[in-house]
C-alpha cells in the first residue's frame, strides 16, 4: 500500500493505492492522519480510486480513524470508492458512519463551513457543466458562490 497526501481547500487529501488488508502496514495511515490533526487539518479526505482490496483489518483501521479524526473535531470523506469496497461498507453497517462521494470535488465540497452539505454537492455535481451556481447557505445568511473550473470548484464568500 501507498499513500500520497496533499492538500485542497485546506483539506487534506490522502491518496491511497494498494490494498487495505491485514498483510500491509496500516499503521502509515495513522502517521499521516496524526500528522495532518498535528498542523490543525481536521478535515481529511480518502481517495479510494486506487484501492484494490478491503478486509476486515482495513475495515477496522477506517472505523479507528473516522473515530480519532472526528475526536479533534474533525470530519472525514471517502471518495471514488469502487462498487466492491462500496458492497463491503454496505453489508457491515458502515455505510451509515462514512459519507461517501463519487468525486473529489464533492468530497472537499461538502467540507466547506459556509454552504449546507446538501447545497455544496449539488454545486460541486454542476462544476463541470455549470457556468455560476449561487446558494444560500443553511446556517448563515451570506450566499456564497460556486463556479466550476476545468472540473473542480472555487468557492467564495
Amino acid at each position: 500500500m501507498r499513500v500520497t497526501a496533499r492538500s485542497t481547500c485546506s483539506v487534506a487529501i490522502l491518496d491511497i493505492d494498494g490494498r487495505l488488508v491485514v498483510e500491509e502496514d496500516l499503521s502509515q495511515l495513522d502517521a499521516f492522519v496524526e500528522s495532518h490533526l498535528r498542523t490543525g487539518s481536521k478535515d481529511i479526505a480518502f481517495n479510494l480510486e486506487r484501492t484494490t482490496q478491503l478486509d476486515a483489518a482495513g475495515l477496522g483501521k477506517l472505523t479507528y480513524l473516522y473515530g480519532r479524526i472526528t475526536a479533534e473535531g474533525g470530519r472525514l470523506r471517502l471518495y471514488n470508492v469502487q462498487r466492491r469496497l462500496e458492497y463491503l461498507l454496505d453489508i457491515t453497517g458502515l455505510s451509515t458512519a462514512f459519507q461517501v462521494f463519487d468525486s473529489e470535488n464533492a468530497a472537499v465540497a461538502s467540507l466547506r463551513p459556509s454552504m449546507s452539505h446538501r447545497s455544496l454537492a449539488l454545486a460541486a455535481s454542476r462544476a463541470s457543466g455549470a457556468n455560476h451556481v449561487a446558494m444560500r447557505g443553511a446556517s448563515s445568511a451570506r450566499t456564497t458562490s460556486c463556479r466550476g473550473l476545468g472540473g473542480s470548484i472555487s468557492c467564495d464568500s
